[in-house]
């Protein structure tokens, strides 16, 4: 009996190592497979994030996409089918050469578009007098995405403070001053607070100024394209160049009009996790104590007419 017990543990014993090793290659496999899995996992969605970045389009295609929002933004469902107020739009530094390479210009356009179901910006450079190049085999474009890493705006000042005593001859104290100067920047300049408070504001406006603008203009005062500085894209910028939207005051209208705020970082296109820490860059300034990563002088038309 007790021969018979030893025998029946004996094979329960076996029974259940050969079990458990069984479970223990399945689960090594396994482990094998998660990783090969999270590997083409992976590459299949870096190429799918760097694909449509920055992919060019046939002038067939730049015409279909501005008439899809020229009739889309007609209504505020067809709008909220494409906009998202919290996304952006990312500029490589191959596309941003491309444009330094084909305008002629210190300006060129941005049109904005529909492809493939999403808002999308398409570069249009221009000529020596200010005419859009309409002959040019493929033009780049971003979509407007979500953004792929935090942001930080920076502005940096340098304020000289000189304070001046004079003394007599009998050196008795005849006269103190303390004098500031402040950087002369001798072109338009956006400040980190504007910046911020602009891109706030559009982010928390933006829905209500489409739904009025489309049911009560049927979207003939929503904007068709954007004339910007070359400089906004930032080309000496390492990384990539966010365009974000933006509201700011307008006297002519006499309240707020979109505008496109450029912002250049030392991030490349594709990043997904991660803090990217955004850098300065220098301006062409009187005195270069005063520089800054943030740029914005886009014109949209309408409502400004398109120079």
């Amino acid at each position: 009996m007790v021969q018979y017990s030893i025998g029946i543990d004996s094979s329960i014993f076996i029974i259940s190592k050969c079990f458990f090793k069984k479970i223990w290659i399945e689960f090594k496999n396994f482990q094998r497979l998660r990783i090969v899995y999270e590997r083409f996992h992976f590459l299949f969605l870096t190429f799918n994030y760097y694909q449509p970045i920055n992919d060019m389009l046939s002038l067939q295609d730049f015409k279909m996409a501005m008439n899809s929002w020229a009739s889309l933004k007609e209504s505020f469902e067809g709008i909220r089918t494409v906009f998202h107020p919290h996304y952006g739009f990312q500029f490589s530094s191959e596309c941003r050469a491309w444009l330094a390479r084909s305008s002629a210009n210190d300006f060129f356009h941005a049109y904005v578009g529909v492809k493939n179901e999403q808002m999308v910006l398409m570069l249009m450079p221009v000529d020596e007098n200010g005419k859009e190049k309409w002959d040019l085999d493929a033009y780049y474009f971003a979509p407007l995405a979500p953004l792929q890493f935090d942001i930080e705006l920076v502005e940096r000042k340098k304020i000289e403070e000189v304070s001046t005593t004079i003394l007599s001859k009998n050196l008795e104290v005849e006269e103190v001053s303390q004098k500031t100067y402040y950087p002369i920047i001798n072109y338009p300049h956006l400040g980190e607070y504007s910046a911020v408070d602009d891109i706030i504001s559009w982010k928390r406006n933006s829905l209500d100024w489409f739904y009025r603008e489309s049911t009560d203009y049927h979207g003939s005062r929503i904007f068709n394209s954007f004339r910007i500085p070359l400089k906004d894209l930032q080309e000496e910028a390492p990384g990539a160049v966010l365009a974000l939207f933006a509201f700011k005051e307008s006297v002519v209208f006499n309240g707020i009009i979109p505008t496109l705020i450029f912002i250049g970082t030392n991030a490349s296109l594709g990043t997904t996790s991660g803090k990217s820490y955004f850098i300065p860059f220098k301006r062409n300034l009187h005195a270069e104590e005063n520089d800054s990563n943030i740029s914005d002088f886009a014109a949209p038309s309408p409502p400004l007419r398109k120079e």
